[in-house]
């Protein structure tokens, strides 16, 4: 039996817009939605029979991408309102009262910084220290110093990554602040322009 998965990355090569769906722990599910619809586009019963029925009919695979639509729409919909419901959460915290809910943003910035700059500073008057008392021994050090950054650099990406998400709500805010709307984004856009596509063909 052909692995699901397989077939759907296939289908996904005559519909380019499903193309990364295929991954993480609902992957197979995924796979199997889109495969039923180019059984029933085809009027097949098999996965791997309907993907090379279509892979030489062009007819088909836009009835196939037409067939998505929905589905397409209703991701892009859920996405919006995962990251609408973000943006009022974080628009809630930093609105709110206590202290330590509206600031933790700024907190955890200034522990970041804080952080990169004790950790730097010390193993540069580490280096120092040991070039100048004990030079036989600066690249073994170098080498410990290699291995414990490889150890910390997960630790590191996580923590930039979420204070890099944590700057960029930070200026949105202050755009809405400043009266200006806010950008609505890819996803938004493209899914308010699907919409209105999808009511314009009624």
């Amino acid at each position: 039996m052909v692995d699901p998965i397989s077939i759907a990355l296939g289908l996904s090569k005559l519909a380019p817009i499903i193309a990364g769906w295929f991954g993480g722990d609902d992957a197979e599910s995924k796979a199997t939605e889109v495969i039923e619809v180019a059984k029933r586009v085809t009027g097949l019963s098999d996965g791997k029979e309907a993907l090379t029925h279509m892979e030489d009919n062009p007819e088909l695979q836009i009835k196939f991408q037409e067939a998505l639509n929905p589905i397409v729409i209703a991701r892009l919909q859920a996405k919006t309102q995962q990251l609408i419901t973000v943006n009022e959460t974080m628009r809630t915290e930093y609105q709110s009262n206590d202290c330590f809910v509206r600031w933790w943003r700024p907190f955890f910035g200034y522990a970041v910084a804080i952080s990169w700059a004790i950790q730097m500073i010390g193993f540069t008057i580490l280096f120092i220290y040991v070039a100048v008392t004990d030079p036989t021994n600066l690249v073994a050090v170098v080498q410990q110093f290699a291995l414990l950054t490889g150890a910390l650099i997960t630790l590191w990406t996580i923590a930039l990554g979420v204070l890099g998400v944590n700057i960029h709500q930070r200026s949105r805010d202050k755009v809405v602040a400043a009266g200006y709307p806010p950008d609505k984004g890819v996803i938004r856009s493209l899914t308010e322009r699907l919409l209105n596509k999808d009511k314009g063909a009624i």
